[in-house]
């Protein structure tokens, strides 16, 4: 066994190396403890630890009360904690793109209702020009068939009757029309088959006024399309499914007073009657955009109402 000079390693005949001392320096680690606390709800209090966006009682308030209560509280409309939205650091904004949580999200196409029905636009343009000689023509030609079936006109009476009683019509008092405004020429429908409503009545939505254009060619008709896959997958995914129908769905929207005008109507009593003048208040079928006011207003319902507790 020899060392080798200057070195701190002993060598043997058979040339294996033997450490003769190690030095090694051990640095000193210091341990970091991160407590991850979780917030304490402002709307709970108390013991209640998680987050606003989490609270049950958070999600069964109106959309308005949830906008208080972060406003209160000096919350970010974002992420719901206390500091200022500017200085937010999520990067997670609402579906519809803008900086707030989809939790406080208020839809600008549409007004609150104190009951369940909806209230929509149309999404018409600023000015539509009325007609009203085509809705004197359809009428002049439902007045013509009651002449040949006293029962026709009755049902029309009766269908119409209805409309105003639910509150889904009005009449138009006004001796001045406004600057936008259509009047929607109709028809009724015979369905002797049916065993509940015998004649249904028909509005037509694509009739031309005297400048070819309807209102059916202005309105924004949306999108209703469902891709094929999803809906069968939607009847997979558990083990019963239910299927249901909304009576009268369309009607069950209204449409914003100021653009009821563009939903006029004429009818008669009578062949010798007054002509008189109404307004539908409501989604009319045999408008372009009635399916998608439909479903939209559904989804937009469903999105609004399911954190609900109706028990």
């Amino acid at each position: 066994m020899s060392r080798n000079p200057g070195s701190g390693i002993k060598t043997d005949g058979r040339n294996r190396l033997h450490t003769v001392s190690t030095w090694r320096q051990e640095r000193n680690s210091s341990n970091v403890f991160v407590a991850e606390t979780k917030p304490n709800c402002v709307l709970c209090k108390g013991n209640n630890f998680h987050p606003l966006s989490k609270c049950y009682q958070f999600k069964k308030l109106s959309v308005e009360d949830r906008v208080e209560v972060v406003k209160r509280n000096n919350l970010c409309f974002r992420c719901f904690l206390p500091h200022r939205l500017k200085e937010c650091r999520s990067e997670k904004n609402c579906f519809c793109l803008r900086p707030h949580n989809s939790l406080i999200h208020f839809s600008r196409d549409k007004t609150r209702n104190p009951t369940p029905t909806s209230n929509l636009n149309l999404d018409a343009p600023t000015f539509v020009p009325g007609q009203i000689e085509g809705s004197v023509e359809a009428n002049s030609q439902s007045q013509f068939v009651a002449t040949g079936d006293s029962s026709y006109l009755t049902l029309y009476a009766e269908f119409l009757k209805e409309y105003e009683e639910l509150g889904h019509l009005e009449r138009v008092v006004e001796s001045s029309e406004p600057p936008t405004h259509y009047y929607i020429p109709h028809h009724g429908v015979l369905r002797p088959e049916k065993l509940t409503t015998k004649l249904r009545i028909v509005f037509n939505g694509s009739s031309p006024t005297t400048t070819g254009i309807s209102l059916n060619d202005i309105l924004l008709k949306g999108e209703v399309k469902e891709y094929v896959f999803e809906a069968i997958s939607r009847f997979r995914r558990h083990k019963f499914a239910f299927t249901t129908d909304i009576q009268k769905m369309y009607r069950q929207i209204l449409i914003n007073p100021d653009q009821q005008d563009l939903q006029r109507i004429i009818w008669k009593h009578g062949l010798d009657a007054e002509i008189l003048t109404y307004r539908l208040k409501t989604v009319t079928y045999g408008l372009s955009n009635a399916p998608f006011l439909a479903i939209r207003t559904l989804q937009h319902s469903w999105r609004r109402m399911k954190n609900r507790d109706f028990l």
